[in-house]
């Protein structure tokens, strides 16, 4: 900002009545006669500097993200849409565990075997719902399927919880067998 002209004051009331006005804007800058001493002079008042409150963010030029970090985003997003295209049948093998187990739990085991199985074909390592089916294939009379579903223990490591449910189904099974499938013994 341009100072005003210099003026003349002639006392230090006069001086400050006159700086209040222009402060406030009262009074115009201009070179003013406050009494007739010429002698005395004040340096012209500078209008206040204003802070800016806030500042305009100037827009970045172009992408201001290394590689790597883009490179995480792009693999986030394959990631999710990958995702949201395996749901629905995600969702759809869910409800069939859902339906199966109650099935089971109401003793509805044919029923049951027809919606787990196909949740044990998609995912073999559910140990649990393996031998729900297996369960339910030896409750229901399917011994073939049973036997199928227990083989696939074979050499595995099981919990004793899941070593008790072995053996029940395998007793199960053994009392349903002919006579002659069980080595001829009556």
């Amino acid at each position: 900002m341009a100072p005003s002209k210099e003026y003349v004051i002639g006392d230090d009331i006069a001086r400050g009545v006159w700086s209040a006005g222009i402060l406030l804007g009262n009074l115009p800058h201009a070179e003013t006669k406050l009494s007739d001493q010429p002698d005395q002079t004040v340096p012209p008042i500078l209008d206040p500097p204003v802070e800016k409150a806030w500042v305009e963010p100037e827009p970045l030029p172009g992408i201001p993200f290394p590689p790597a970090i883009i490179a995480f985003f792009a693999i986030v997003g394959v990631t999710f849409v990958f995702a949201l295209t395996r749901a629905p049948h995600a969702f759809a093998l869910g409800k069939r565990y859902e339906q199966g187990h109650r099935a089971y739990e109401a003793g509805d085991m044919k029923k049951a075997a027809e919606l787990l199985a196909p949740v044990v074909k998609e995912f073999p390592q559910a140990k649990d719902v393996q031998l729900d089916l297996a369960q339910a294939y030896a409750q229901s009379g399917q011994i073939e399927a049973a036997i199928r579903e227990l083989s696939t223990f074979q050499g595995t490591m099981v919990t004793d919880e899941e070593g008790q449910r072995l053996d029940s189904i395998a007793a199960i099974i053994e009392r349903q067998l002919p006579p002659e499938a069980k080595g001829g013994k009556q």
